[in-house]
């Protein structure tokens, strides 16, 4: 895309180490004021449990075949020969992001050094350090990308927002707030959308709900593609129930199970 348009990054509350290592390779980077960010650097560790498992009387077993294959196990600290080969991975991956920092911020490695390890800057001391462009909001950010595509600033644009897709579960539970606005149902497939306790959601409404949680089981996330067999166990059982409530949703779980 970069090639075609140009990419601003707007950084608003935080955007440090992982979200300052995206925002680089845009071709400006726009920070508030108070903006959270910098922390160039890298942080890794290794739990070693050993001694708990031994205090609650815990055994385990590892067979492996190669040097490293038992680097993250966590019964044991490292050996001689694992701890230097963290080590340097951790060196490598740190090197890394220093050099394409410096890249981005077209300046050398040994000047970005003063300003990563770990650091962390507020967006007005990042921008006097080089490491952002502009001080700014989402509104600066979107100006600046259309001086950059050569569009007037009097140009009305229309902002498109891609969010993470929701469980079929959530989706089905903001279809029904719509339709059926302030009923049980609607307040049921928001409480076990939420995991809350339902137990008396139903109460005077004819909805026998039971007592305490609904089978949460393990709810997995609709990935836009499928719909996960325990979503679809969810979504019919709570469509019974609103079924003996005398609500008609049929319309609703058909389009989300897709059937």
């Amino acid at each position: 895309a970069a090639k075609k348009k140009p990419v601003i990054a707007s950084m608003v509350d935080v955007a440090a180490s992982g979200g300052y290592y995206i925002a680089m390779a845009c071709d400006e980077i726009v920070a508030e004021e108070l903006t959270i960010t910098g922390s160039i650097g890298v942080v890794t560790a290794k739990l070693s449990l050993g001694e708990l498992y031994k205090r609650i009387g815990y055994a385990s077993e590892s067979i492996s075949r190669g040097t490293y294959a038992e680097l993250d196990i966590d019964n044991r600290t490292f050996t001689p020969a694992e701890d230097e080969y963290f080590r340097l991975g951790a060196q490598r991956a740190y090197t890394s992001f220093v050099s394409k920092a410096a890249a981005s911020r077209n300046t050398t490695v040994e000047i970005l050094q003063e300003y990563a390890q770990g650091r962390v800057w507020t967006g007005e001391q990042a921008i006097a350090r080089g490491l952002v462009d502009h001080i700014g909001g989402l509104a600066a950010a979107i100006d600046r990308a259309k001086l950059k595509a050569g569009i007037a600033p009097e140009t009305r644009i229309r902002t498109v927002e891609y969010a993470t897709p929701k469980s079929a579960l959530s989706q089905l539970a903001g279809a029904a707030a719509v339709v059926f606005a302030g009923t049980p149902f609607a307040a049921a497939l928001a409480a076990v959308a939420e995991g809350e306790d339902v137990g008396s959601v139903g109460e005077g409404s004819g909805m026998a709900m039971g007592a305490g949680r609904v089978e949460m089981l393990a709810m997995t996330d609709f990935d836009g593609s499928e719909v996960s067999p325990v979503s679809r166990y969810l979504v019919e059982k709570l469509s019974q129930r609103a079924a003996s409530a005398g609500l008609d949703v049929s319309g609703i779980v058909r389009a989300m199970l897709r059937i």
